[in-house]
């Protein structure tokens, strides 16, 4: 009978194992598993996919990966849970079956009750070993696991802020590319406004020019009889009058060229001074993610 009962306390051991066994299998498929997930999360920030987010879409898959992580710690915390109870279990199977032991042996055993209890004692004893030693390897497992997503948990910090930092420097790296184009394009390289201004400078020069032109052949024109002193000083008015106005019609289509090229410079500036400041928010960030990692 007591070999009966000592196989009945191997038979309970031996039918939880398995459910142990089972557990530990579940919780590192299920960690396994979802670093695929993890995996993918971190995809959305390859090299060919920065360009096309934004800080908002970057804190995302920061988060996402927060959820995923708290996931994976309550499947530790389930299978810690889930390990307590078999062991709940386990104890009270035991303590069961020693208890009907117990009064099986006192009803039939010729033996004193304090020999029958120390027995008793023996076995419930070697049982707590058991229990003991079987709480210390899922203890041991639990703590092996949690310290494994410390670890988890760090790298995709550092590999995050790492994807950030690029993140930074690929907004650098459009932002000039940007500054560049718009200063190499047709209105700041080659603006309009600037071929109409010398274009009318260059037309009013001609007619000008044809002008005086006219009043050189008039003067030669001006042979005696014909030539006389009042006509002499009516061409020379006219000369004076007609460098008057080249000299006016020079210094207002100049001016209206200065202004221009002063305000295009400006144009110009604001374009540069804006990329400068655009940088320096991204050097900011770029600088942050190198603090953290």
């Amino acid at each position: 009978m007591c070999s009966s009962d000592l196989a009945k306390l191997r038979l309970i051991n031996d039918s939880l194992e398995p459910v142990i066994v089972e557990l530990i299998r579940t919780v590192r498929t299920n960690l396994k598993e979802n670093e695929d997930t993890i995996e993918q999360l971190f995809m959305r920030l390859a090299d060919e996919f920065l360009t096309r987010i934004d800080m908002a879409q970057l804190q995302g898959v920061w988060s996402d990966y927060q959820e995923q992580s708290k996931l994976r710690e309550v499947w530790i915390s389930e299978f810690e849970e889930q390990a307590e109870v078999l062991e709940i279990q386990r104890a009270a199977l035991v303590k069961n079956e020693l208890k009907i032991l117990g009064a099986v042996l006192l009803d039939v055993a010729h033996e004193l009750r304090g020999l029958i209890e120390r027995l008793l004692e023996e076995y419930a004893h070697k049982q707590n070993i058991v229990a003991l030693n079987n709480r210390r390897a899922y203890a041991d497992i639990v703590q092996r696991l949690r310290r494994h997503e410390i670890e988890r948990d760090k790298k995709a910090r550092v590999r995050w802020e790492k994807r950030k930092e690029a993140w930074y420097e690929t907004l650098h790296d459009r932002a000039v590319a940007k500054c560049k184009a718009t200063l190499e394009s047709k209105p700041y390289a080659l603006p309009k406004k600037r071929d109409t201004l010398y274009g009318a400078l260059r037309s009013q020069q001609v007619i000008l020019f044809e002008r005086r032109v006219a009043m050189w052949m008039d003067l030669q024109s001006l042979t005696p009889p014909s030539l006389s002193t009042e006509k002499a000083a009516l061409w020379m008015e006219n000369l004076v009058q007609l460098d008057k106005e080249q000299d006016l019609e020079h210094k207002q289509r100049c001016g209206a060229i200065r202004k221009f090229e002063m305000e295009h410079f400006e144009d110009s500036r604001k374009v540069i001074e804006g990329l400068k400041k655009e940088l320096k928010g991204y050097e900011i960030g770029r600088a942050s993610c190198r603090e953290r990692v």
